[in-house]
């Protein structure tokens, strides 16, 4: 093959040789590149099944764009030869580096954090790798990871096997050519001929981190079939036995991943991806934990009798810890309570724990949500709201009676916070509004919730008697306070939990104490860690707080945290992904809702006679904030398809992707281009609170602007590029600013309230969005206000984009869905582009010729409500 050609390939040489392919080097004539071909051999076209499994790789790895996954660049056919195009890795592979031995502590973490950040986004796009082997995972000549080879992969399902299936899979792995796996490397399960999920993933990832860390296989045999059986019946030596000085938390780790029943295993390769860049940072550091003790080769029998002695009350403290709050317990195992179609969460347990109420939108053919209710594990959902009305974040009251919910109308945005009997009945509105879920005291006297207030931008924390009465405030915020939520009252009565977000992603608990519907003293903060909060709940015994917690759109898990203080604690097995949780009062159940949204950015031509939407810029994570250069050649966006959220570069066809920043931590979003395309102008939070920086278009040396203890966000160029506008708190509530590019003090331009801004491409006008009030405009320099679009012109206050013919706005929803309507400036009517089904995240964007629209969006979200019994 050496010298032909495929299509606009040319084969330049050969690279190796495995059961599903031959794989060459070969030139891209079209990109002037070198790429990596795989091609069936052709003695094995006429095999459909391989034929059938080639397609099937190509197709689950092309789902996949991750830095630690090989790029698929084309999938082709040329004269009867099958083959894909591919990122031509420059390394070894991990199978060469062990055959040398075991890896250096510190290695083994960075390349298993890798390997588990690659195996997190496959699975989260519904993908199992199925052949997970060192010879499968390339190290670059940089030190990073890459897996190669989803040749086995498989779409996940959720049904059941039967019987049938289980017979088909075990002569899938013994026909002779078409074995599914290796041996060494297989779950027990996958040996089983059994249906395989993610966690068969886990298993063969422990197998691979237990060899990198000790230089030996977990599982051997002298042939394929005593390995398999190893694999089943045999527990692997400890790793500690081979690495003397081991610490134990790697141990631990690598023994949950390597735990043959599936409820005992390690449940989320995202959950340990986390877990080993801990483990690797602490490695560096120096903090790791102790290492496990070597045992002892030879005891004196008075030994062996003080060592039982000793044994007898060690297993005694254990009991005392097993039990004790806040210590380690078993596992926790969760099980699919619901998975309706459409929307479905916000779960609320009645006191007993035996029905629980949900708002979901799939069961009325309305699009909206309603509140139901249903018995845990059976019956049918029974709606309590009406059909045309909007109905969400149910509670259940302490005495089981009741139901809170918040409800908007359709024929207005006006809604308010209602109780309505728990089987049904009018409803009692106790509120105008909108806000936050509402929660009752424990002895049913009060009734507790977040609201959002339009005329400072602030949520607050409210309270009222439960059986009718004036509201009041519950704390004042500080100065740079944005929003309060989330109100919880102990089982004592006496103390009570919220969230503070003092940033878009910068939240903690706070605890005050309570009496009588008020608090009696200052709140004091509980959580340190800056990270995204939410859902905070009581265990029954008072002593503890369980909550959501870390980056929003990337990676949430559960908490809990002892309510006189201390560290946070990871809950292990449940809670990825977690929306909404919820404790019985009077029992050990809980629910927690999960939903995966996976946020790509759409592109829509507009100059086709009916504009459809088509996905552009997109992987299995987060794409938002698109933005066109001037020039309409480059577009800058967000993305955190590399872990933390980035800005990234890409041409305007959507190829060549690359990160432009670098920091560890935080999220860095809202690129615009500065009007000569050499600087683009960002928002980023390494820290916590949200400032203004700059760099080159082409990359280089980041440089801060603002540097104020709360939020500087969203910036935008004026388009003489001599200053950079932006929406800030440091004037109370968000009011427009401008800083010069090269720094220098910040100027106020808007007093009444401003949420983000654009000038106008003939620098006269600076358009900005008021929450709840539609778009503004004002003389750039500052000056008299006066609105130009109506609320209901804007679905959000960041949906509409300023161009030199007029204003782009994606609009409320209607029947129909979300509008984009384009506003001339000549004075012309208004006319509707298109709609769109789902409200676009962040900015809408329109490249300068005024063809494509570009607009991020949740695509294909999934929802479903979690059953925890026994939570301890």
């Amino acid at each position: 093959m050496i010298g032909k050609k495929l299509a606009h390939y040319t084969i330049t040489g050969k690279l190796g040789e495995g059961g599903m392919g031959v794989v060459y080097e070969a030139r891209d004539a079209h990109l002037d590149r070198t790429v990596a071909l795989k091609l069936l051999p052709h003695d094995a076209l006429a095999n459909p099944s391989r034929k059938q499994r080639f397609v099937q790789e190509a197709k689950a790895a092309s789902a996949l764009n991750h830095p630690h996954i090989v790029t698929i660049y084309d999938i082709a056919s040329d004269g009867g030869t099958d083959y894909i195009a591919m990122e031509l890795i420059q390394g070894r592979t991990l199978e060469a580096v062990l055959s040398r031995g075991k890896l250096r502590l510190a290695d083994a973490l960075k390349y298993g954090a890798q390997i588990a950040d690659a195996l997190a986004a496959a699975h989260a796009a519904g993908i199992v790798h199925r052949d997970l082997k060192p010879g499968n995972v390339m190290i670059t000549e940089r030190g990073d990871v890459k897996v190669l080879d989803f040749g086995l992969a498989k779409l996940s399902d959720v049904t059941e096997t039967t019987p049938g299936d289980e017979t088909r899979t075990q002569r899938a792995v013994t026909e002779e050519g078409s074995v599914m796996g290796s041996a060494p490397y297989m779950s027990p399960e996958q040996a089983q001929g059994l249906k395989v999920d993610a966690r068969s993933d886990i298993f063969s990832f422990g197998s691979l981190l237990y060899e990198m860390i000790t230089g030996r296989r977990a599982f051997q045999g002298s042939t394929r079939m005593a390995t398999m059986a190893a694999v089943v019946n045999q527990e692997p030596e400890p790793p500690s036995k081979l690495v003397p000085g081991l610490p134990r938390d790697v141990e631990r780790w690598v023994t949950r991943c390597l735990r043959k029943e599936l409820g005992r295993r390690s449940q989320s390769m995202a959950e340990i991806r986390v877990a080993l860049q801990d483990l690797k940072e602490e490695t560096e550091t120096g903090s790791l934990m102790a290492p496990v003790a070597a045992p002892a080769r030879k005891r004196a029998r008075w030994l062996e009798a003080v060592g039982a002695l000793a044994a007898v009350i060690g297993i005694a403290a254990a009991a005392l810890r097993f039990f004790a709050p806040g210590r380690d317990a078993p596992p926790l195992h969760a099980e699919v309570l619901t998975s309706y179609i459409g929307y479905h969460g916000d779960p609320s347990l009645s006191p007993d724990g035996n029905q629980f109420a949900f708002a979901w939108d799939g069961d009325v053919l309305d699009k909206f949500a309603h509140v139901y209710i249903s018995l845990v594990g059976k019956g049918t959902p029974l709606r309590l709201t009406p059909e045309g009305e909007n109905a969400y974040s149910p509670s259940w009251s302490s005495d089981g009676q009741s139901i809170a919910f918040w409800q908007g109308k359709t024929d207005s945005q006006k809604g308010g916070l209602f109780v309505i009997p728990a089987l049904g009945g009018p409803g009692r509105k106790i509120v105008d509004g909108h806000g936050g879920r509402a929660s009752w005291s424990p002895d049913g006297k009060w009734l507790l919730w977040s609201q959002y207030q339009p005329d400072d931008a602030h949520m607050w924390l409210y309270a009222a008697p439960a059986a009718g009465g004036e509201p009041h405030r519950l704390a004042e915020l500080p100065p740079s306070g944005k929003q309060d939520f989330d109100p919880q009252v102990s089982p004592d009565g006496r103390k009570l939990v919220f969230v503070r977000m003092m940033a878009d992603f910068d939240s903690d608990l706070y605890l005050a104490d309570f009496q009588d519907g008020r608090l009696t003293g200052e709140p004091r903060q509980l959580t340190r860690d800056h990270d995204t909060k939410a859902s905070p709940v009581w265990t029954g015994d008072g002593r503890e707080i369980v909550y959501i917690g870390g980056e929003l759109f990337s990676e949430l898990a559960m908490y809990r945290i002892r309510a006189s203080g201390g560290a946070s604690r990871r809950l292990e097995g449940i809670g990825t992904n977690a929306a909404r949780l919820t404790l019985a009062a009077r029992s050990n159940r809980m629910l927690y809702s999960v939903q995966s949204i996976n946020y790509d950015i759409r592109r829509v031509d507009l100059r086709a006679p009916n504009p459809k939407p088509e996905r552009f810029l997109s992987s299995t994570r987060y794409e938002s904030s698109p933005s066109y250069s001037p020039d309409g050649q480059r577009i800058a966006f967000t993305s955190n398809r590399g872990g933390v959220r980035k800005i990234c570069v890409a041409d305007s066809d959507g190829a060549n992707v690359s990160p432009l920043t670098s920091f560890s931590s935080g999220v860095a979003a809202s690129p615009r281009w500065s009007p000569d395309g050499q600087t683009i102008a960002f928002v980023a939070r390494p820290q916590g609170n949200a400032d203004i920086y700059t760099m080159p278009a082409q990359g280089g040396a980041v440089k801060r602007l603002t540097d104020y203890p709360g939020e500087d966000d969203n910036p935008t160029w004026s388009p003489d590029g001599k200053w950079i506008y932006f929406e800030s708190t440091r004037a109370g509530g968000y009011e427009m600013f401008r800083v010069r590019p090269d720094g220098g003090a910040a100027q106020q331009i808007t007093h009444d309230g401003g949420d983000y801004g654009m000038v106008a491409p003939d620098g006269k006008w600076l358009y900005y969005s008021l929450p709840g009030k539609g778009l503004w405009k004002m003389p750039a320099d500052g000056g008299d206000p006066s609105q130009v679009l109506a609320p209901e012109s804007l679905c959000s206050q960041l949906s509409f984009v300023v161009k030199p013919r007029g204003i782009y706005a994606v609009g409320g929803r209607t029947r129909d869905g979300f509008p984009v309507v384009f506003f001339p400036f000549d004075g012309g009517k208004p006319q509707t582009l298109m709609n769109i089904d789902r409200p676009p995240r962040m900015f809408p964007e329109v490249s300068p010729d005024g063809r494509w629209l570009l607009y991020s969006t949740a695509d294909d979200p999934t929802y479903g409500i979690m059953l925890v019994e026994n939570f301890r």
